[in-house]
C-alpha cells in the first residue's frame, strides 16, 4: 500500500512543506491515524505555526479524499480526522494525572514529552537507544533516566512485570486519554504551554518540577 510520499499528486502539492518531514509523509496510508494528524498540527502550533499545520492537514485529508473517490487508494479511516482541542493546564493538574497513571507509565510519558518521541516508542525505548539519543535530551529527561530502575533481564528503560518477563510500557496514549481527557497531541500541547502554579521558589526550573511531580 503506498504512502503519501508515493502518490504523485500528493507529493507534488506537499514535497515544499513540513508534512515530508514527518511520518505521515512515510506511513502507509491504510496505517495512517487521526493520531499521526493530531501530533503533526501539535508540534506545529508549539512551533507557533498552527495555522499553517492545520492548512496542510486539511488539504492532506481532502487529497486524500479524491485519490479514494478515483479508486487509487482504499478509503481511509483517518478521514473522519477532527483537529485537536488544545486546552491549557496546570501543573497540579497534570501532577494528579500522573499519580493515578503510576510508573512505570507516568515516567514514560514524561520522557516522551521532553524528548519529543512519540509515546509508543517511549514505551519501546531500550537501553541501548538511549546511549545514542542522550547528548540530545533534556535536563529532565537525563535525570528522568538516571534514576530509572533497570530490569537485569529485559533491554527495555520503563518496564512493566509480565509473565516471567519484563515488558514494554505499551498504551501510553490509551492512559492519557483515559486519565487526562486528552488525544496524546493534545497532552502534549498543553504540557509545552503548562501553567505553573506550584507554591516553590524554584518553579520556573524543570527538575524541580519533577521532583515535585514524582514525589
Amino acid at each position: 500500500m503506498p504512502a503519501p510520499k508515493d502518490l504523485a499528486s500528493i507529493k507534488r502539492l506537499f514535497k515544499n512543506t513540513e508534512l515530508v518531514g514527518s511520518s505521515i509523509w512515510r506511513t502507509p496510508v491504510e496505517q495512517l491515524t487521526p493520531f499521526h494528524f493530531s501530533t503533526f498540527e501539535t508540534r506545529m502550533a508549539i512551533n507557533g505555526q498552527g495555522a499553517l499545520g492545520h492548512a496542510i492537514i486539511a488539504a492532506l485529508l481532502n487529497a486524500l479524499a479524491r485519490e479514494a473517490a478515483g479508486g487509487h487508494i482504499p478509503e481511509v479511516s483517518a478521514l473522519s480526522y477532527s483537529p485537536p482541542n488544545h486546552q491549557y493546564m496546570t501543573s497540579l493538574e497534570l501532577r494528579a494525572g500522573l499519580l493515578k497513571m503510576g510508573r512505570p507509565a507516568s515516567t514514560a510519558a514524561l520522557f516522551a514529552l521532553e524528548s519529543g518521541l512519540d509515546p509508543e516508542s517511549a514505551g519501546f525505548l531500550t537501553w541501548a537507544t538511549v546511549r545514542t539519543i542522550k547528548p540530545t535530551l533534556t535536563h529532565l529527561a537525563k535525570h528522568i533516566i538516571k534514576f530509572q530502575p533497570r530490569h537485569i533481564r529485559s533491554p527495555y528503560v520503563f518496564w512493566r512485570e509480565g509473565e516471567k518477563i519484563a515488558m514494554p510500557t505499551v498504551g501510553l496514549a490509551q492512559e492519557v486519554l483515559e486519565i487526562f481527557g486528552q488525544t496524546w497531541g493534545e497532552f502534549e500541547w498543553a504540557y509545552r504551554h503548562l501553567i505553573l502554579v506550584a507554591d516553590y521558589p524554584e518553579y520556573e526550573d524543570l527538575l524541580a518540577r519533577w521532583q515535585r511531580i514524582s514525589s
